[in-house]
């Protein structure tokens, strides 16, 4: 196979007993005999099961590879979705800096909602629980994405589009001409 490309895959392979490749990611065949097949179908639940048992036409080995297809893709995205957290992350967090200061979550003026400061709070203990400076860069590292993301929602009776997005949060997408809804 030339480098960089990718092997071609299926929904299940047709030989059980090749390995499954997902990019980069090789999943290693395992033999499936009926105990282990009962042990990982209690184990990812009857409901969590059933979704693949209907996707394979109720055929029990081939439900459990496309879960383990399903996991493997799942594994491929992680990397992909760190880098987009954290270049939003940096991003947002350089505009309310140049907007509020450099410990903006701290300053009221940025009108950030009860949720939000919960969860500025609770970085802050688990910073401190780590023994670490609860200071901006450790805060805003041990923020969620959810966190950022909900920045640029509707804030409830914050009103996030004229406190943050319009003075501040716009400019963290320069090359976009997205409004705060787009954004979110």
């Amino acid at each position: 196979m030339p480098s960089g490309a990718y092997p071609k895959t299926e929904a299940y392979p047709r030989d059980t007993k090749q390995d499954i490749r997902v990019s980069v990611m090789t999943v290693k065949n395992f033999p499936l005999s009926e105990p282990v097949l009962q042990a990982l179908q209690t184990s990812l639940s009857p409901e969590r099961f059933s979704t693949y048992l209907r996707a394979s036409g109720g055929h029990q080995e081939k439900a459990l590879r496309l879960y383990t297809r399903n996991t493997a893709l799942s594994a491929a995205f992680y990397g992909p979705l760190q880098g987009l957290e954290i270049a939003v992350r940096n991003a947002l967090h350089r505009e309310l800096t140049a907007r509020f200061g450099p410990a903006w979550y701290d300053n009221r003026l940025t009108g950030l909602n009860p949720k939000a400061q919960d969860q500025i709070l609770r970085a802050k203990r688990d910073v401190q629980r780590e023994h670490r400076q609860a200071d901006p860069p450790h805060v805003v590292a041990s923020l969620s994405f959810g966190f950022w993301v909900a920045l640029l929602g509707k804030g409830g009776n914050s009103n996030y589009e004229m406190i943050l997005w319009r003075p501040a949060l716009a400019k963290a997408f320069p090359h976009a001409r997205l409004g705060r809804k787009q954004a979110h």
